[in-house]
């Protein structure tokens, strides 16, 4: 596990993500740090799940297993 920085400069991709998602602020975060650092997300919650696949950002299956994107 590492930190992110996100700069003043993503702001408007956040306020991009939570528009076209319909995420709440902190799922919003967590997808645009897994966008910026090019990880895999990993998460129970399916609307976050879906957005990330929407987003193009690998996703980790609830099951073990290797990343996917739809």
């Amino acid at each position: 596990m590492h930190a992110v920085d996100l700069a003043a400069a993503h702001a408007g991709r956040l306020a991009a993500l939570r528009a076209s998602t319909g995420l709440k602020m902190p799922d919003a975060v967590v997808l645009l740090t897994a966008e910026v650092s090019g990880a895999a997300l990993a998460t129970f919650d399916e609307r976050l799940a879906a957005a990330a696949v929407g987003q193009g950002v690998l996703l980790y299956p609830t099951a073990a297993g290797p990343p996917t994107v739809d």
